[in-house]
């Protein structure tokens, strides 16, 4: 009866609270925790797209410096603010395909070109 009590708890706090809240708390409940809500294998590691970001990142950068644009001109081309796109450059964002449609209008390409470089 106690574990179902902390897992109704558990369950309670983390749908009605701040997720980085919840996963301050100590990491042997919250693994627990998630087993028994989320159902996924054991020893999967998620995928870290760290690096995919930085060469998206940097790609961007060298199209918008090679076309001689500042943040601010490409902020006024499309609908992005400049240091949405600094985080984009700098690989601390995860864009969606929305997004490259944008920042493809503001470089003045066509999509594909930004989709266009090496991991």
């Amino acid at each position: 009866m106690k574990s179902r009590k902390i897992t109704y708890l558990y369950y309670k706090y983390f749908f009605n609270s701040n997720i980085t809240n919840y996963f301050n708390l100590r990491y042997n409940y919250t693994v627990n925790f998630l087993l028994k809500i989320f159902p996924f294998k054991k020893n999967v590691k998620l995928k870290d797209y760290t690096d995919l970001k930085a060469s998206f990142g940097s790609h961007i950068k060298e199209i918008r410096e090679g076309k001689g644009l500042s943040l601010i001109e490409v902020d006024q081309r499309c609908e992005l603010d400049e240091s949405y796109i600094s985080k984009i450059e700098n690989g601390k964002k995860n864009i969606q395909l929305s997004t490259i449609f944008e920042l493809s209008k503001g470089l003045g390409v066509e999509p594909r070109v930004l989709l266009d470089f090496k991991i």
